[in-house]
C-alpha cells in the first residue's frame, strides 16, 4: 500500500516538473518573439488582425524606418478601426507627403482636422499643422479657411490665437 503511494507521488512530482519545464519553454519562446517592437506587433496581428494598437505601432515602426508605404497601410487600418481617433489621419498624412502624394497628404489633413473638431474642440495642433502645410505648397485660400473654422471655436489659448494669427498674415501675403 504504501509503494502505490510513493509511485503516486513520484508520478505527481514527475507530471509537475514536465509542466513547469514545458511553461518554462513557452515562456522563453514568446520573449523570442518580444526581443523587438516589430517582431511583437507583429505577431499580435497575426493572432489578433483587427488589433488597433498592435497597427498604430507597427505603422509608427516603420515611420521610424522611413518605410511610408507599409506605415501608411497601417495607420490606414488603424483608422478604419478607430475612425474617431484624429492621430492616424495625421500620421498618414505625414507619410502621405513624404512620399511625395500632397493632394493625398491634404486629404488626411483634413480627416484629421475634421475628427479634432468634432472630437477635441479645445484642440489645435492638427489643424494648425494642417494650415501650415497648405501654405507650403501655396495655397493661401485652403489655409485661412482652416483658420477661420479655428476661430470659429473661440481659442482661449494665447499661443494658439498668436498661431492662427502669423499664418493668416503669411497666407493674406501669398494670396494671389
Amino acid at each position: 500500500f504504501g509503494s502505490v503511494a510513493k509511485w503516486r507521488r513520484a508520478i505527481a512530482c514527475g507530471l509537475v516538473v514536465i509542466l513547469v519545464a514545458l511553461l518554462g519553454y513557452n515562456t522563453l519562446a514568446r520573449n523570442l518573439d518580444y526581443r523587438d517592437g516589430r517582431r511583437m506587433w507583429t505577431d499580435v496581428l497575426a493572432k489578433r488582425p483587427n488589433n488597433s494598437r498592435a497597427h498604430l505601432n507597427l505603422g509608427n515602426d516603420y515611420y521610424r524606418t522611413n518605410e511610408y508605404e507599409i506605415a501608411l497601410r497601417h495607420y490606414r487600418e488603424f483608422a478604419r478601426l478607430k475612425p474617431r481617433f484624429a492621430t492616424p489621419f495625421l500620421y498618414a498624412a505625414h507619410c502621405s507627403w513624404h512620399l511625395g502624394r500632397i493632394d493625398e497628404a491634404f486629404d488626411f489633413y483634413k480627416q484629421a482636422a475634421e475628427v479634432e473638431a468634432a472630437e477635441f474642440s479645445s484642440l489645435f495642433s492638427m489643424r494648425i499643422e494642417y494650415a501650415t502645410r497648405l501654405l507650403s505648397v501655396g495655397r493661401p485660400k485652403e489655409a485661412v479657411a482652416v483658420c477661420d473654422a479655428i476661430m470659429l471655436q473661440r481659442p482661449t489659448d494665447p499661443k494658439v490665437v498668436r498661431q492662427v494669427q502669423r499664418l493668416r498674415q503669411k497666407a493674406w501675403s501669398q494670396w494671389p
